[in-house]
Protein backbone atom coordinates (compact mmCIF):
# COMPACT_ATOMS: atom_id res chain seq x y z
CA UNK A 1 0.00 0.00 0.00
CA UNK A 2 2.80 2.71 1.09
CA UNK A 3 4.54 1.85 -2.37
CA UNK A 4 1.32 2.44 -4.66
CA UNK A 5 -0.08 5.47 -2.70
CA UNK A 6 3.73 7.16 -2.51
CA UNK A 7 5.49 6.15 -5.76
CA UNK A 8 6.66 9.88 -5.65
CA UNK A 9 9.06 9.14 -2.75
CA UNK A 10 12.60 7.96 -3.42
CA UNK A 11 13.69 5.26 -0.76
CA UNK A 12 16.07 7.66 1.05
CA UNK A 13 13.43 9.83 0.89
CA UNK A 14 11.32 7.48 2.26
CA UNK A 15 14.14 6.70 5.33
CA UNK A 16 14.47 10.65 5.99
CA UNK A 17 11.07 10.96 6.22
CA UNK A 18 10.64 8.62 8.96
CA UNK A 19 13.95 10.34 10.21
CA UNK A 20 12.41 13.76 10.49
CA UNK A 21 8.98 12.13 11.84
CA UNK A 22 10.88 10.27 14.52
CA UNK A 23 12.34 13.63 15.43
CA UNK A 24 9.71 15.33 15.24
CA UNK A 25 7.96 13.38 17.61
CA UNK A 26 10.56 13.37 20.43
CA UNK A 27 11.04 17.70 20.19
CA UNK A 28 7.88 18.81 18.31
CA UNK A 29 9.66 21.65 16.88
CA UNK A 30 10.80 21.92 13.34
CA UNK A 31 13.74 19.52 12.02
CA UNK A 32 16.90 20.36 9.98
CA UNK A 33 19.10 19.16 8.13
CA UNK A 34 21.73 19.66 10.90
CA UNK A 35 20.15 17.88 13.66
CA UNK A 36 19.25 14.75 10.99
CA UNK A 37 22.96 15.02 9.88
CA UNK A 38 24.24 15.01 13.82
CA UNK A 39 22.32 12.36 14.76
CA UNK A 40 24.11 10.10 12.02
CA UNK A 41 20.74 8.54 10.39
CA UNK A 42 22.39 8.70 6.77
CA UNK A 43 25.84 8.59 5.11
CA UNK A 44 25.78 11.28 2.75
CA UNK A 45 26.50 14.37 3.36
CA UNK A 46 24.72 17.82 4.68
CA UNK A 47 24.50 19.06 1.74
CA UNK A 48 22.71 15.99 0.19
CA UNK A 49 20.10 16.13 3.00
CA UNK A 50 19.40 19.59 2.57
CA UNK A 51 18.63 18.70 -1.38
CA UNK A 52 15.99 15.77 -0.29
CA UNK A 53 14.49 18.34 2.50
CA UNK A 54 13.85 20.52 -0.57
CA UNK A 55 12.74 17.84 -2.32
CA UNK A 56 9.88 16.73 0.34
CA UNK A 57 8.67 19.83 0.67
CA UNK A 58 8.07 20.62 -3.48
CA UNK A 59 6.34 17.35 -2.84
CA UNK A 60 4.23 18.60 0.02
CA UNK A 61 5.56 16.31 2.96
CA UNK A 62 7.39 19.20 4.55
CA UNK A 63 6.72 22.63 5.37
CA UNK A 64 8.93 25.71 5.98
CA UNK A 65 7.59 28.29 8.69
CA UNK A 66 10.67 31.03 7.98
CA UNK A 67 13.47 30.95 6.11
CA UNK A 68 15.99 30.51 8.75
CA UNK A 69 13.91 27.28 10.69
CA UNK A 70 13.98 23.68 10.07
CA UNK A 71 10.92 21.72 8.87
CA UNK A 72 7.69 20.37 10.05
CA UNK A 73 5.75 17.61 8.63
CA UNK A 74 2.53 17.93 6.91
CA UNK A 75 -0.49 15.87 7.29
CA UNK A 76 0.50 14.09 4.21
CA UNK A 77 4.09 12.93 5.81
CA UNK A 78 2.21 11.81 8.92
CA UNK A 79 -0.26 9.50 6.68
CA UNK A 80 3.13 8.08 4.87
CA UNK A 81 4.46 7.26 8.84
CA UNK A 82 1.29 6.03 9.97
CA UNK A 83 0.78 3.71 6.91
CA UNK A 84 4.61 2.76 7.08
CA UNK A 85 4.06 2.27 10.83
CA UNK A 86 0.98 -0.45 10.14
CA UNK A 87 3.35 -2.23 7.23
CA UNK A 88 6.25 -2.75 8.92
CA UNK A 89 4.65 -3.49 12.61
CA UNK A 90 2.52 -6.43 11.67
CA UNK A 91 4.46 -9.00 12.98
CA UNK A 92 4.20 -7.10 16.13
CA UNK A 93 0.59 -6.52 16.30
CA UNK A 94 -0.90 -9.48 17.51
CA UNK A 95 1.41 -9.45 20.56
CA UNK A 96 -0.21 -5.68 21.39
CA UNK A 97 -3.57 -6.85 20.23
CA UNK A 98 -3.41 -10.09 22.92
CA UNK A 99 -2.09 -7.64 25.84
CA UNK A 100 -4.93 -4.96 24.93
CA UNK A 101 -7.88 -7.92 24.92
CA UNK A 102 -6.44 -8.93 28.16
CA UNK A 103 -6.80 -5.72 29.65
CA UNK A 104 -10.36 -4.83 28.25
CA UNK A 105 -11.89 -8.15 29.79
CA UNK A 106 -10.27 -7.85 33.34
CA UNK A 107 -11.24 -4.10 33.06
CA UNK A 108 -15.00 -4.72 32.13
CA UNK A 109 -15.76 -7.97 34.16
CA UNK A 110 -15.47 -5.19 37.14
CA UNK A 111 -18.70 -3.88 35.71
CA UNK A 112 -22.69 -4.97 35.25
CA UNK A 113 -23.85 -4.92 31.90
CA UNK A 114 -25.61 -1.95 31.87
CA UNK A 115 -23.06 0.17 33.07
CA UNK A 116 -20.08 -1.34 30.32
CA UNK A 117 -20.68 1.24 28.02
CA UNK A 118 -20.23 4.30 30.24
CA UNK A 119 -17.13 2.96 31.64
CA UNK A 120 -15.69 1.28 28.30
CA UNK A 121 -15.76 4.72 26.60
CA UNK A 122 -13.74 6.17 29.66
CA UNK A 123 -11.71 3.40 29.35
CA UNK A 124 -11.06 4.19 26.04
CA UNK A 125 -9.93 8.06 27.15
CA UNK A 126 -7.53 6.80 29.71
CA UNK A 127 -6.08 4.26 28.01
CA UNK A 128 -5.11 6.28 24.22
CA UNK A 129 -5.01 9.73 26.20
CA UNK A 130 -7.19 11.11 24.49
CA UNK A 131 -10.67 12.21 24.05
CA UNK A 132 -12.90 9.02 23.77
CA UNK A 133 -17.04 8.45 22.40
CA UNK A 134 -19.49 6.12 21.58
CA UNK A 135 -22.63 7.47 19.87
CA UNK A 136 -25.32 4.55 19.92
CA UNK A 137 -27.61 5.02 17.32
CA UNK A 138 -30.51 2.95 18.40
CA UNK A 139 -30.68 4.98 21.96
CA UNK A 140 -29.95 8.28 20.25
CA UNK A 141 -27.20 8.73 22.66
CA UNK A 142 -23.09 9.86 22.53
CA UNK A 143 -21.25 9.00 25.72
CA UNK A 144 -18.09 11.27 25.42
CA UNK A 145 -15.16 11.75 28.09
CA UNK A 146 -11.48 13.06 28.44
CA UNK A 147 -11.48 16.42 27.28
CA UNK A 148 -9.00 17.21 30.22
CA UNK A 149 -6.75 15.13 27.61
CA UNK A 150 -7.01 17.45 24.94
CA UNK A 151 -5.96 20.15 26.98
CA UNK A 152 -2.74 18.47 28.28
CA UNK A 153 -2.10 17.16 24.90
CA UNK A 154 -2.25 19.98 22.76
CA UNK A 155 -0.71 22.97 23.55
CA UNK A 156 -2.05 24.71 20.54
CA UNK A 157 -5.86 24.31 21.94
CA UNK A 158 -4.47 27.16 24.20
CA UNK A 159 -5.37 29.62 20.72
CA UNK A 160 -9.33 30.86 21.52
CA UNK A 161 -9.72 30.18 18.22
CA UNK A 162 -8.71 26.65 18.00
CA UNK A 163 -10.84 25.80 21.01
CA UNK A 164 -13.89 27.71 20.08
CA UNK A 165 -13.69 25.11 17.05
CA UNK A 166 -13.12 22.30 18.71
CA UNK A 167 -15.62 22.75 21.37
CA UNK A 168 -17.99 23.40 18.05
CA UNK A 169 -17.15 19.63 16.89
CA UNK A 170 -17.45 18.42 20.26
CA UNK A 171 -21.37 20.07 20.69
CA UNK A 172 -22.67 18.95 17.35
CA UNK A 173 -20.60 15.49 17.28
CA UNK A 174 -23.86 13.20 17.37
CA UNK A 175 -24.67 14.61 14.54
CA UNK A 176 -21.65 14.47 12.73
CA UNK A 177 -21.56 10.44 13.34
CA UNK A 178 -25.08 10.33 12.31
CA UNK A 179 -24.70 11.56 8.97
CA UNK A 180 -20.86 9.68 8.57
CA UNK A 181 -20.48 7.14 5.98
CA UNK A 182 -17.69 4.50 6.95
CA UNK A 183 -15.51 3.07 4.15
CA UNK A 184 -12.97 1.20 5.93
CA UNK A 185 -12.90 -1.01 9.54
CA UNK A 186 -11.50 2.06 11.40
CA UNK A 187 -10.97 5.71 9.63
CA UNK A 188 -8.57 7.64 10.80
CA UNK A 189 -7.81 11.79 10.16
CA UNK A 190 -5.01 13.20 10.39
CA UNK A 191 -5.26 17.13 10.61
CA UNK A 192 -6.96 19.41 8.12
CA UNK A 193 -8.20 16.04 6.06
CA UNK A 194 -11.00 15.66 8.81
CA UNK A 195 -13.89 16.49 7.42
CA UNK A 196 -15.26 17.86 10.53
CA UNK A 197 -12.88 19.72 12.18
CA UNK A 198 -10.06 21.74 10.23
CA UNK A 199 -7.15 21.58 13.32
CA UNK A 200 -3.52 20.78 12.26
CA UNK A 201 -2.85 19.99 15.57
CA UNK A 202 -5.41 16.83 15.89
CA UNK A 203 -5.87 13.49 14.80
CA UNK A 204 -9.35 11.71 14.61
CA UNK A 205 -10.36 8.08 15.00
CA UNK A 206 -13.56 6.18 13.97
CA UNK A 207 -14.80 2.83 14.25
CA UNK A 208 -17.92 1.35 13.48
CA UNK A 209 -19.30 -1.42 15.91
CA UNK A 210 -23.06 -2.69 15.19
CA UNK A 211 -25.11 0.11 15.23
CA UNK A 212 -22.57 2.26 17.28
CA UNK A 213 -19.47 4.41 16.37
CA UNK A 214 -16.91 4.89 18.84
CA UNK A 215 -13.55 6.78 18.09
CA UNK A 216 -11.14 9.23 19.93
CA UNK A 217 -9.73 12.95 19.01
CA UNK A 218 -6.39 13.53 20.12
CA UNK A 219 -3.00 15.23 19.24
CA UNK A 220 -1.46 14.49 15.80
CA UNK A 221 1.53 12.96 17.35
CA UNK A 222 -0.67 9.99 18.99
CA UNK A 223 1.11 6.16 19.15
CA UNK A 224 -1.28 5.32 16.09
CA UNK A 225 -0.28 1.68 15.77
CA UNK A 226 -1.30 1.02 19.55
CA UNK A 227 -4.28 3.24 19.57
CA UNK A 228 -5.59 1.64 16.01
CA UNK A 229 -5.26 -1.71 17.74
CA UNK A 230 -7.07 -0.64 20.34
CA UNK A 231 -10.12 0.74 19.08
CA UNK A 232 -10.40 -2.32 16.59
CA UNK A 233 -10.38 -4.49 19.79
CA UNK A 234 -12.79 -2.28 21.65
CA UNK A 235 -15.01 -2.53 18.20
CA UNK A 236 -14.81 -6.65 18.96
CA UNK A 237 -15.72 -6.38 22.60
CA UNK A 238 -18.61 -4.37 21.24
CA UNK A 239 -19.77 -6.50 18.34
CA UNK A 240 -19.18 -9.51 20.58
CA UNK A 241 -20.38 -8.40 24.35
CA UNK A 242 -22.45 -5.41 24.16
Amino acid sequence: MVEELFSDLTEREKNLLKAILKEYYKTGDAVSSLSIDRKGYFEVSSATIRNDLVSLTEKGYLKKIHSFSGRLPTDKSFRFYVLSQLEEGNKNLQKIRERIEKKINDFISDFSKEDREKELVEFISNECQSYGFCYFFDKNEIIQKGFKYLIKEIPELKEERELKKLGELIDNLSEFLQEIQLENEIEIYIGEENPFLKIESIAMMLAQAKDNVLGIIGPKKMPYERNIVFIKAIRNFIINEI
